[in-house]
């Protein structure tokens, strides 16, 4: 019995170190819809069961036999939870790749101790703890960087990237298992781990480069879609420009008022936002022209209904908060807006009025 309850945590130790490396970096993006929680946790129920089947026949297998075992666990389950990543399908094989890299380094390491400084009766509970105190000590600084990794996966420029980079955990997962089989059968145990720890550090460096490279290549790209941004939107400044013109030439200078990109001909109450008419009607066009006429100054709701409406405000009447949220998304994509200014209390320092200003964005 006892043995069954050392087989069974050490292959658990082994399944959720794979899936912490390949999954946690992931979930924070993840879209957290139930039957996709209930898809996790099921491949979770599954494997736990079967960890308990196998680990019943674990003692009669000899611990080099081991690795195999934990990674035939493993691989299954990692496959099946792919499926809550289908649109950072490169990003997952990488994450897989490296989690079946790290699966020899810490379970190798445990399972020489074991072979080395403990009788066979308690191989299986040694080499539980030793796995356990070497992913203890090697995983959260893995993730660490790997989770940071990771913070690029909205990038789309990355992608290529990451098509190609998921063989370089591949490749070092296939020197581990040819240095493994080598060493073993040379009895070289002082080598056998030491080639753990330099792929561990090697998995390290590896990754905190690609997150160095690929951090580099998106400021690149995101310097260089800003730069083009910058270089249109002065196009189409300059080009609004002439169109306003060309509409301020032709109003008679005694009915006209501009305010940064929009236009007012008081003659026929016509407002431009540069040369496209904004369809106002008569109080939403005198509500605009009072606003223009009181710019950066905070204009009280009383003030702008009796300049307007001329008659006092009553707050009963929507009239005001109606034409009011017309001309804002009036004038939206202009150059200006109209933002509310909530007063302060008396207590609290000077008295801040309460309204609105009409200010340039």
């Amino acid at each position: 019995m006892a043995d069954t309850v050392y087989g069974l945590l050490s292959t658990l130790i082994s399944v959720t170190t794979a899936q912490m490396i390949s999954l946690l970096p992931l979930w924070n993006i993840l879209n957290y819809k139930r039957r996709k929680s209930l898809l996790f946790l099921s491949c979770l129920l599954l494997y736990i069961i079967a960890s308990y089947f196998t680990s019943i026949f674990i003692i009669r297998v000899d611990l080099q036999n081991l690795q195999i075992i934990k990674m035939s666990l493993s691989i299954p389950m990692l496959i099946a939870v792919s499926f809550l990543f289908l649109k950072y399908i490169w990003q997952r094989i990488f994450l897989i790749s490296l989690a079946l890299m790290f699966g020899p380094i810490n379970s190798g390491i445990g399972i020489y101790v074991a072979q080395t400084w403990f009788v066979n009766s308690n191989a299986l509970l040694a080499e539980s703890i030793a796995t356990l105190a070497v992913t203890v000590i090697t995983l959260p600084p893995l993730l660490l960087i790997v989770k940071r990794l990771c913070s690029n996966l909205y990038m789309k420029q990355a992608v290529t990237f990451w098509q190609i980079i998921w063989l370089l955990p591949v490749l070092l997962f296939a020197v581990t298992i040819i240095t493994s089989s080598y060493l073993h059968e040379s009895d070289q145990g002082t080598a056998f781990i030491v080639i753990r720890v330099l792929l561990y550090f090697t998995m390290l460096l590896i990754c905190y480069l690609i997150d160095t490279s690929t951090r580099q290549a998106v400021q690149a790209k995101t310097a260089e879609q800003t730069a083009e941004f910058e270089r249109e939107r002065a196009e189409r400044l300059d080009e609004n420009l002439k169109k306003q013109k060309q509409l301020v030439s032709e109003i008679p200078p005694e009915s006209l008022i501009v305010c940064g990109e929009l236009t007012l001909n008081t003659a026929n109450r016509q407002a431009f936002l540069v040369d496209a008419d904004l369809k106002l009607n008569s109080k939403e066009f005198d509500l605009l022209a009072y606003f223009i006429s009181r710019e950066n100054e905070i204009v009280t709701a009383d003030e702008a209904y009796l300049a307007v409406w001329k008659s006092p405000y009553v707050s009963t009447d929507h009239a005001f908060r109606g034409c009011l949220e017309r001309l804002r998304k009036a004038i939206a994509s202009s150059n200006y807006e109209i933002n509310y200014i909530r007063g302060k209390p008396a207590n609290l320092g000077s008295q801040v009025e309460k309204g609105y200003r009409f200010i340039r964005k």
